[in-house]
């Protein structure tokens, strides 16, 4: 097994990874409670210890060779040997065990159990299920069955090597013990669901047990969302600073990217000394179901450029906005090297905020004022100080030293919480990458791919800006088509500006001759084709209002290329038509569009209505002005069927008034709103051009 190498005198004992194949005798000797160590809580494998049984975590992960090659090795060998775990005995285990309560998570399923003792316990199973959050018919599609699978990437018993590392770092935490819950009438109701189960048993850490039963002797033990509420009250209420960095220290180590508020708990361990003391409280960390989580497989490396969160561990580590990315609401960094950015909420109450030094060019520092009296104080010397302060609509925080202006546009701050725990991202890129197949009658198999990248920055959202680029090339006939797009966002706001490039080959008009009677039956299909390449460059100014509408104005500049071949009506003698051969225009568009769909990719439900004019005055190839205007709406729709099937329908009408151009004929392919024989019918009914 590859490993990571610790080093400055972390202690970590490393050579336990290479033991995990024999994680069976490291789970029957875990150490049970100790009156010398308060930084653990055990269950006692010597209190109601019964027979072993001998099971397996979960036969259905082994796979050949194939299936290793799309979806990776992982565990699957832990997974599928068969090991010796005792079996729990309700009646004597910590005086007794009653069940309490049972709970479904996000992929893990738990019974808490009240021992006799006067602690509770939490039973949670080795194996998980993340389909929990899919509807019901994908659960048992492909896609659920690929879902279920990637929990064998997971250490099925690495909360137990955790446990053994955590203690050596001392930080508080909690020590599991591998048991098969038994097949006993005292489960009751939760008999079905658990009797035979693997599972981790360990003391809960409880935020309501009374002194006498509290874990590890704390004080008190409180959750995320509480502490941080005391923290954003007060300053009165800190964590430990150290304990916490070498927790997420070794969270790094170990892989463990999963680390959100849900994962810790805080414990208050003694008063303050002093009355104005602040009161410190310790993490607790627990639940490290993704320890060693080893993602690898074709398939799996694909969705990584997706997905931070995929991750393979090695001895490597990977980019550490990857491994912190569920974690990054409680953590902080402020070395320029890998920090753009330094943001200071103040929340409520009445603060001071003083500023001081020479600045760092490469920091941008941010203040945010929040309810209450602020005062701010910008004592910086030097003009590289990138120093910014903000606050509500109606604020008047004082502000002291150098003139700093306060941006007081409003702004609702997110404020997290145990459903709402990842906060909108500000900061950093993601790229992605994307690809199609796709079949067209005139153009034969076409190929399209390329990437997107997102760069994120400070009350920018969904993104600071977002870059497209795609290559697309067709088989018959063998042509390409590139498209990019560039779109910046504005600072807290929801304007941005938008440029768009494309140079396609991949363009087609039927023309059938002048007037609305005329004839198909003039030959071959491809008599009436007209292909030809267009180049199109657009800016865009986005502006949303009244909701779900957006208005889009700017300039635009088209210029294409008719191809000519023998045997085709356009090629004939006597045809002679505007903008045959290279034709250059430059005007505006006006677009306005609505948009209630639940989502912008495969939307389920939801209108969408796009409407747009475009203006080409007489200026580069065009001979006298002209207008295009278009509507096309959109509706989807879904039922309850089996793979909640989505019906999406479409309609449009366009209107063109003046000279205008072939290229203005017709709804272009892009906006792929018509089938290929509707077009041909719009094209045939507007009469062609031609020139004096």
């Amino acid at each position: 097994m590859k490993v990571r190498t610790a080093e400055n005198g972390f202690g970590l004992v490393i050579c336990l990874f290479l033991f995990s194949q024999q994680c069976v005798v490291l789970a029957q000797t875990v150490p049970g409670s100790s009156s010398e160590d308060v930084n653990e809580e055990s269950a006692e494998t010597t209190n109601g210890a019964s027979p072993e049984a001998r099971v397996v975590a979960n036969s259905r992960y082994a796979a050949g060779s194939f299936r290793r090659f799309f979806l990776g090795n992982g565990y699957r060998d832990l997974w599928t040997a068969p090991i010796s775990v005792p079996i729990l005995d309700l009646s004597t285990y910590a005086g007794g065990l009653t069940p309490n309560r049972a709970h479904i998570g996000r992929q893990t399923t738990s019974l808490r159990l009240l021992g006799a003792d006067g602690r509770e316990y939490l039973f949670r199973s080795v194996d998980k299920d993340p389909r929990t959050v899919l509807p019901e018919d994908l659960r048992v599609s492909l896609y659920g069955k690929l879902i279920k699978d990637a929990v064998s990437s997971t250490h099925p018993y690495g909360n137990i090597l955790v446990a053994f590392l955590l203690r050596v770092a001392d930080i508080l935490h909690v020590s599991p013990v591998i048991m098969v819950m038994p097949d006993d009438p005292a489960l009751g109701e939760y008999r079905d669901q658990f009797a035979g189960m693997l599972g981790l048993l360990a003391v809960r850490a409880d935020e309501n047990q009374d002194l006498e039963h509290a874990f590890a002797g704390a004080i008190k033990v409180t959750g995320s969302e509480k502490l941080f509420q005391r923290i954003n009250k007060s300053p009165a209420h800190r964590i430990n600073g150290e304990k916490f960095l070498k927790a997420r220290l070794l969270d790094l180590f170990i892989g463990d990217r999963d680390r959100h508020r849900s994962n810790w708990r805080w414990a208050k361990m003694s008063e303050p000394a002093n009355e104005n003391d602040p009161v410190i409280w310790e993490p607790i960390s627990r639940d490290h179901d993704h320890a060693f989580e080893d993602i690898r497989g074709l398939i799996p490396r694909i969705a990584s450029n997706y997905s931070p969160g995929i991750l393979e561990y090695g001895p490597e580590y990977p980019a550490m906005y990857r491994l912190t990315w569920n974690g990054q609401e409680v953590d902080r960094r402020f070395f320029s090297f890998e920090t753009d950015e330094i943001r200071v909420r103040m929340f409520g109450g009445a603060d001071h905020v003083a500023v001081r030094g020479r600045g760092n060019p490469d920091i941008t520092v941010r203040i945010m004022a929040g309810k209450g009296k602020y005062i701010l104080t910008d004592s910086t010397a030097g003009q590289n100080v990138r120093l910014h302060f903000y606050d509500q609509p109606g604020g008047e925080p004082y502000t002291r030293g150098r003139t700093r202006e306060v941006n007081r546009k409003s702004y609702d701050e997110w404020v997290g919480s145990n459903l709402d725990r990842y906060p909108p991202r500000e900061w950093d890129a993601l790229r992605s990458f994307v690809a199609s197949i796709s079949l067209d009658s005139d153009f034969g198999l076409i190929v399209d791919g390329g990437f997107v990248r997102d760069r994120y920055g400070f009350r920018k959202e969904p993104y600071a800006h977002r870059t497209i680029f795609r290559v697309g090339v067709s088989s018959s006939p063998a042509r390409l088509r590139f498209a990019f797009s560039t779109q910046f966002q504005l600072e807290n706001s929801e304007r941005s500006i938008k440029l768009s490039a494309l140079a396609s080959g991949l363009e087609m008009l039927h023309y059938y001759g002048q007037g609305n009677d005329t004839s198909s039956n003039r030959g071959t299909t491809d008599f009436f084709d007209v292909r030809h390449r267009r180049f199109q460059i657009d800016l865009r100014y986005l502006a949303p209002f009244s909701g779900t509408f957006t208005a889009e104005i700017g300039p635009t500049l088209v210029y294409s290329n008719t191809e000519r071949k023998d045997n085709r009506l356009i090629s004939l003698p006597d045809t002679t038509i505007y903008e045959a051969d290279g034709f250059g225009q430059v005007g505006i568009r006006f677009s306005v569009v609505q948009d209630t769909r639940n989502q912008v990719n495969a939307a389920t439900s939801g209108n969408l209505i796009d409407s747009e004019i475009r203006v080409f005055p007489a200026v580069w190839s065009v001979s006298s002005s002209f207008t295009s205007a278009h509507v096309i709406a959109s509706t989807y729709f879904s039922r309850p069927l089996p793979l909640q099937p989505t019906v999406a329908v479409r309609i449009g009408a366009k209107k063109n008034m003046g000279n205008v151009s072939v290229s203005g004929i017709g709804i272009h392919r892009r906006k792929q709103f018509a089938s290929r024989m509707a077009s041909r019918e719009v094209c045939r009914r507007y009469r062609a051009l031609w020139k004096s």
